[in-house]
């Protein structure tokens, strides 16, 4: 499946990629109320995405980012970071200010995990429609 991010200013990818590194060492150090759901395998995912994400958000105004991934792969690393939008941890440790800032670009993400799966078919639809569900309100469509 494709994953497709973009176009967005470079410039909100990097405040949000600032962001995202800070809850992950964080959630190294103490996975709190996402214990079993962040493991070490999905940190080292989402932090190789994110330093691709850095990469190409470095060199052009305009951040656009596409990569195929395997649909598995996608609902694995889509969970986590949908649980993590809705971890009291996470909540805790970040201020209101923060988590409104980084909504839109976090919200991107999760559309375009959700648009690559929804291109998968059937067998993705269940997953996409508790997706929906959880954070719908905040998805563009």
């Amino acid at each position: 499946m494709l994953v497709v991010l973009g176009p967005v200013d470079s410039v909100e990818v990097c405040r949000w990629i600032k962001f995202a590194r800070r809850i992950i060492c964080e959630l190294r150090l103490d996975p709190d109320d996402l214990h079993g759901v962040v493991t070490d395998d999905m940190l080292v995912s989402w932090s190789r995405l994110i330093d691709q994400w850095e990469r190409q958000a470095i060199d052009e105004p305009t951040f656009r980012w596409s990569e195929a991934l395997e649909s598995d792969q996608a609902e694995y690393l889509l969970h986590g970071f949908e649980r993590c939008l809705q971890s009291r941890s996470i909540r805790q440790s970040s201020t209101a200010e923060e988590r409104e800032t980084q909504r839109q670009f976090s919200m991107h993400i999760v559309q375009a995990f959700v648009d690559g799966l929804s291109e998968e078919g059937r067998s993705c639809q269940h997953y996409v429609d508790q997706v929906r569900t959880s954070v719908g309100s905040f998805l563009d469509h």
